[in-house]
């Protein structure tokens, strides 16, 4: 493999060992109890206790400011209002923990060193924080007794942390993260939810953009749109229909999506720069779409793929899986890993440094197919194309059935620049195609076993063919400076 190819691609799996990042490991810190009064000037610090149903406080601050606010029962709302100016200390406490049915919190700061920290325990309770400039932090926690619960953190300007944890149903979390372009620093968000039915809706805008999703929930999705600087994106997903969809734009992108669910799909829409993304799911009826658009793209998709952390020796297998990779202009790469039932893989690569696997690497393949009813295409326009399909069983893994090899077909067209390609297919109703159209053509198709068709057709320069067909059905027609394709295979 090409140093180049190896360290995009490590670059790629090592996403799979990040580890989660706490608002308290990038920001400030949110102690319990933090907020005390001592020392402070008269007026500067709010310490309330409430006891009771439809209790109500309202506090608002100048300068610097503490608010430390204690509700017990139902029904309760507090709203807190800070404001001040440079890097003068205000900070919010709320704690609604204590049967807490349909409680609210709203906070909303403005300048200082806002710190925020609510905590709530009751069913349809909600949360509401805001702050404007400087150093933001928000630490929200809904704990088990918080069914439709609801939390909405809004920061704007420097260094914003925001940490959301939600551990019943229903629960909706929804984050705007705007540092814009002169901040310094800037967005972290934190989202981990519990529940079923969850819902999480991030967007950041502007420098160091980070967001961080997991959900252990059914019937859970997650929106994260990430505009502009240092983005990267983490969701990890186990449970039941559960959805992602992560779209990035402007610099150094990154996205990881991980699913271990019954009816997953994930989809990620990168635009400009670096682009790298890596989709792994262990699901059954799962779908996986990304599609990049400029500079340094690689991308993978894995779909109960033994040689990513699944142990494929212990599993049923996976069936209905599909996923595509479509990558326009730039250094691409890319790869398909699926090991199951009835999959399915497109890879399309338009402009530059193409390559969908290495052949005659059998650790970059392209598209590996291991398993049954298997179909696959690569596609890739213009420049440094290569390509490389494997299909069937794979000798180093012990998978449903050892020899598991079915309906394979595998289409690849390149289309001008230094070609190269690979198919290898074995065992049952084979058939392979492969249409290059220019220039440095290579191309090889090894089929073993029943109803091999191979098709060939290369045109124009260094053209060189190799069919082997082994039992069965063959038949191989091979056309170099070109015609051929037209019609099934």
């Amino acid at each position: 493999m090409k140093r180049s190819t190896a360290l995009a691609l490590a670059s790629a799996l090592v996403l799979f060992s990040v580890a989660p990042t706490t608002a308290q490991e990038r920001g400030r810190v949110l102690d319990p109890g933090l907020a005390e009064c001592a020392g402070l000037a008269t007026g500067a610090c709010s310490d309330v206790d409430q006891t009771g149903t439809a209790g109500s406080v309202a506090v608002t601050q100048n300068g610097v400011s503490i608010a430390d606010i204690d509700q017990a029962g139902t029904g309760n709302n507090v709203i807190a209002v800070q404001s001040t100016f440079g890097s003068a200390e205000n900070e919010v406490v709320v704690d609604q923990s204590i049967s807490a049915i349909n409680s609210s919190a709203n906070i909303a700061q403005t300048g200082g060193g806002n710190l925020a920290q609510v905590t709530q325990g009751g069913s349809d309770s909600a949360v509401g924080v805001l702050q404007d400039g400087t150093a933001n932090s928000s630490l929200v926690d809904q704990g088990s007794g918080s069914q439709f619960a609801s939390a909405t953190v809004g920061q704007g300007g420097s260094q914003n942390v925001s940490d959301v944890t939600q551990t019943a149903s229903f629960a909706a979390v929804v984050v705007v993260q705007d540092n814009g372009s002169n901040g310094s620093q800037g967005n972290n968000s934190l989202v981990t939810q519990t529940g079923n039915g969850a819902l999480v809706v991030v967007a950041q805008s502007g420098q160091e953009n980070l967001s961080d999703v997991g959900q252990t929930a059914s019937a859970a999705s997650v929106f994260v749109e990430q505009l502009g600087s240092n983005n990267s994106s983490l969701v990890d997903q186990a449970g039941e229909l559960v959805v992602v969809n992560v779209t990035q734009e402007g610099m150094s992108n990154v996205s990881r999506i991980d699913q271990i669910a019954t009816g997953a799909f994930a989809t990620v829409n990168q635009a400009g720069m670096r682009n790298v993304a890596f989709i792994r799911e262990r699901a059954e009826l799962s779908g996986a779409v990304i599609a990049q658009d400029g500079n340094d793209n690689v991308a993978a998709i894995g779909q109960a793929d033994a040689r990513r952390g699944f142990p494929v020796f212990s599993i049923p297998a996976i069936e209905s899986d599909f996923a595509s990779i479509t990558q326009n202009g730039s250094a691409n790469q890319a790869s398909i890993a699926q090991f199951g039932i009835d999959q399915t893989a497109t890879i399309s690569q338009l402009g530059a440094n193409n390559i969908a696997g290495t052949p005659g690497d059998a650790d970059d393949v392209g598209i590996l197919q291991v398993g049954e009813g298997q179909l696959a295409e690569v596609v890739q326009s213009g420049n440094r194309n290569r390509s490389n399909v494997s299909q069937g069983a794979d000798s180093r893994l012990v998978f449903v059935n050892p020899n598991s090899s079915f309906g394979n077909r595998a289409f690849v067209d390149q289309s001008g620049d230094d070609g190269i390609s690979t198919i290898e297919q074995t065992g049952d109703e084979n058939a392979a195609r492969l249409a290059d159209m220019g220039d440095s053509n290579v191309s090889l198709i090894v089929q073993a076993g029943m109803l091999n068709v191979a098709d060939v057709a290369q045109g124009g320069s260094g053209n060189q063919s190799t069919i082997r067909q082994n039992g069965a059905g063959n038949r191989a027609l091979v056309a170099q400076d070109a015609a051929l394709p037209s019609g099934a295979i």
